[in-house]
Formats: C-alpha cells, structure tokens, sequence
C-alpha cells in the first residue's frame, strides 16, 4: 500500500467519524427530550397498573382496589422526582439550568 492510498483510508475514516459526531450532535438533544423524559404520573399508573393485572391476572375488583394507590404512589413519586431535581440543581448546576429551581 503506497503513502497517498493509506492517507486517503485515514482521511476517509476522519471524514466518516466527523460525519457521524456532527448528526450525533444534532439529533441527539432532539431525541433526549422524548426518550430521556420520565413519563407523568397517569403514564406511570396506567403502565404499573397494565404490569400488574397481565403479571398477577387481577380482576376487575382487585384493579378497581389497588387502582387510587397505585396513582397515589404514581403522584408521590412524581413530586419526590420533582424535589430531588430541584434540589440537585440546585448544588450541581449543569449549563443552561442556572436560575431553573
């Protein structure tokens, strides 16, 4: 392999790596917002409360008993998610989260 073959091969490889980081780099934060979010509370219930009666065959009854605790928990955990964020930015701020408490 001669010198101008191998400098092409690098310069490709650059080329390809530059590429990818710049489409990595714009289409990451527009995929982060969907795919990083936590789901809301009625999202959560409605997936723990699906999870469950597939899991444990509930009936009805038994969904209609555990439904307000599981959404209450959902709600809880949700608030506590909201807290602990809050207080963290708080400590450790990241960029562009400066005066978001």
């Amino acid at each position: 392999m001669n010198r101008s073959r191998a400098a092409r091969i690098v310069l490709y490889a650059v080329l390809i790596f530059l590429a990818g980081a710049i489409t990595g780099a714009l289409i990451a934060p527009m995929i982060g917002r969907s795919f990083m979010r936590l789901p809301d509370s009625q999202q959560m219930s409605r997936h723990m409360l699906a999870h469950l009666r597939s899991g444990l065959d509930l009936t009805d009854e038994q969904m209609a008993k555990i439904r307000p605790l599981i959404e209450k928990t959902c709600t809880d955990m949700e608030t506590i998610h909201r807290e602990t964020t809050r207080r963290a930015n708080r400590h450790l701020p990241y960029p562009g989260t400066e005066g978001k408490v």
